[in-house]
């Protein structure tokens, strides 16, 4: 499933995209545009333009509610979809790099996961990946342009302390969390240092006692 999202949707675009789904989106982008580009590529436009759903030749979903959430459980419920990458935050390789910044800075994520279309994990991207880039042309380069290719992974069994070992030995923050598909090998999430550190703090109303 391939979505064209309109310029009232932005914060819905971006969590579709972190949902692993291939979602373009453009800011100012005339009606017509939008039209000729979901047409083009076969993508599901998704708009809270009641006009635009009445235009023939293209397939429209019209969003009715006002908050994200709301957008993403009617398009999860309309359209019987799942997360592509669930738990983790998943771009395709070929997301252009100005949406990546978008993304990590408009929301709580600190990293983000390369995979290819078919859910295969080809690298990740770091803050420090993304400020190499400063003062660079974000939209002319790819996800996959600055990624870093050698992702240590774990699988969700794997105790702590040896999660914690590979990430001293590695000098990392971050480990992905993946699990071994008939396909290879798919991501569930990501396991960071602020995990551990949380993990070692123990409950939090235990220090609250006397």
């Amino acid at each position: 499933m391939r979505f064209l999202v309109d310029e009232m949707l932005g914060s819905l675009a971006k969590w579709l995209r972190i949902l692993g789904y291939d979602t373009a989106y453009f800011q100012r982008m005339e009606d017509n545009d939008l039209i000729r580009l979901a047409r083009a590529e076969g993508r599901l436009l998704l708009t809270r333009d009641t006009q635009l759903t009445r235009r023939k030749g293209v397939d429209c979903l019209l969003i009715e509610s006002d908050e994200v959430e709301g957008q993403l459980r009617e398009v999860f419920r309309r359209l019987r979809l799942q997360a592509n990458c669930p738990f983790s935050r998943c771009l395709l390789c070929n997301t252009p790099l100005q949406e990546v910044v978008r993304i990590v800075a408009d929301t709580d994520v600190h990293a983000i996961i390369v995979v290819d279309s078919q859910g295969e994990v080809r690298g990740i991207i770091s803050h420090f990946d993304l400020i190499k880039c400063y003062g660079t042309d974000l939209q002319s380069r790819k996800a996959q342009d600055i990624m870093t290719p050698q992702v240590i992974d774990v699988a969700p069994t794997v105790p702590v302390s040896e999660a914690v070992k590979l990430m001293v030995e590695h000098d990392i923050n971050r480990l992905l969390v993946t699990e071994m598909t008939p396909t290879g090998k798919k991501p569930v999430g990501v396991l960071s240092t602020t995990d551990v550190v949380k993990e070692m703090r123990g409950a939090r109303w235990v220090w609250y006692m006397g």
